[in-house]
């Protein structure tokens, strides 16, 4: 294929040299002077590789149109302009939006002229890492680049990072920028709970020492429980930290050591506080029959993070959906249909509504749904057929500890 490397007699064959420039922009590189001259081919170089602008003529490179189409393509072109084009905010603007560090290469004048500068921060908050020392001292112009950035904050003066008055403010903004705060800032248990008010992933930026700290770390749950992510492991390995921790929101149980996450008493006490943190017990707890019974008659909707061998046992399930009505859509689905189960839900908590969850199958059986709806209509006015679950969960629960009684024996006999 013949290019302008190949054929060097036609650089001065204005098609050809357009049609390799279409193809190939940085072609205009081996175009001679008059071509690199001409407004149409310069704009089509320019226009699929911005960065085409520095083999321009000089004229063309003073060319509002040309430049914004450069920019527009790669701000980082914007280095190849005129000095007058380079001082046009407009331009400038155009470039920054294309790539980020392109203020860089704005004129000084512009650099330097803080009306420009604030307007720049409002779009991208690093361009502080470029203005004049006095800006980024200035509070104003400091806290415009850390509402549009964080990571801004590395770029501010370090009076300013060690100021207590002025990180509060830029903590309250965005949490982040506690990462850039003096190590005694860091440490400041006021500033810490503001920035994790702000952004709960924030206090992975506060001091060790803090984040050891017990109190801090149930107020800043108070703040967002993913708060408990960022704190000492050894909290997180601290039963009597953690029993705190679950009855202030049971979805802290995620955070738990393992064995944490096993224990009996811990689990039922974050799911009296929150039926969801179910989904955290560790995968034993979760196919414990007699341990699943305890937890449905807490919260039945925690049915859906129980075993699915136990989402199909008759007990739990009943247990589960007398409690909570909704934990029949957890149910599984051989017992959705189950005929006996569904007039057993009917009989023993009207409010289940079976109707609604049963399977596909059993919905278009007209004798069944009239047989249930009957059983609604009577027995929805009277006293709580609770205390019916709740033998059934006892027997329930004496099995189960026979069955563990008979394991030992025969473990002992072994």
């Amino acid at each position: 294929m013949e290019t302008l490397w190949t054929c060097r007699e036609k650089r001065f064959d204005r098609e050809f040299v357009l049609q390799e420039i279409s193809r190939e922009p940085w072609s205009l590189d081996l175009a001679p002077k008059a071509l690199r001259s001409d407004h149409e081919l310069v704009l089509a170089a320019v226009s699929g590789k911005g960065s085409a602008l520095q083999f321009a003529a000089e004229d063309l490179r003073s060319d509002r149109c040309i430049v914004l189409a450069a920019v527009g393509q790669d701000g980082s072109a914007l280095q190849f302009a005129a000095e007058e084009l380079r001082c046009d905010p407009e331009v400038v603007l155009a470039a920054m939006a294309r790539h980020r560090c392109a203020f860089q290469f704005a004129a000084e004048k512009l650099r330097r002229d803080p009306e420009f500068v604030l307007a720049a921060l409002h779009q991208d908050g690093s361009v502080l890492q470029f203005a004049p020392s006095s800006l980024r001292a200035n509070v104003d112009f400091v806290l415009a680049a850390v509402n549009q950035d964080a990571a801004s904050m590395r770029y501010a003066a370090s009076e300013l990072r060690r100021h207590k008055g002025f990180m509060l403010e830029a903590v309250r903004r965005k949490g982040a920028a506690l990462q850039f705060a003096t190590p005694d800032l860091r440490g400041d248990r006021e500033i810490a709970l503001v920035a994790a008010s702000q952004d709960p992933s924030s206090l992975r930026f506060a001091s060790e020492a803090l984040r050891d700290e017990p109190r801090f770390a149930l107020v800043a749950m108070h703040k967002s429980v993913s708060c408990l992510h960022h704190i000492s492991d050894a909290f997180k390995c601290n039963r009597n930290h953690m029993l705190v921790a679950v009855n202030i929101n049971g979805r802290a149980l995620q955070f738990a050591a393992a064995d944490l996450q096993r224990d009996r008493e811990l689990v039922l006490r974050a799911l009296t506080q929150n039926g969801s943190a179910m989904e955290f017990a560790d995968a034993s707890l979760r196919s414990d029959k007699g341990f699943m019974h305890a937890a449905m008659s807490i919260c039945g909707s925690a049915l859906k993070f129980a075993a699915e061998e136990l989402r199909r046992d008759r007990q739990v399930a009943l247990a589960a959906v007398c409690q909570d009505p909704a934990a029949g859509y957890f149910v599984h689905p051989e017992l959705k249909r189950d005929r006996q189960f569904m007039v057993a839900v009917a009989a023993l908590s009207p409010a289940a509504q079976p109707l609604d969850w049963m399977s596909e199958e059993l919905k278009q059986d007209l004798a069944l749904r009239s047989f249930l709806e009957t059983i609604g209509q009577q027995l929805g006015g009277l006293p709580s057929q609770q205390h019916l679950v709740d033998e059934q969960v006892a027997l329930a629960r004496q099995e189960h500890e026979q069955q563990e009684q008979q394991q030992e024996q025969q473990h002992e006999q072994q």
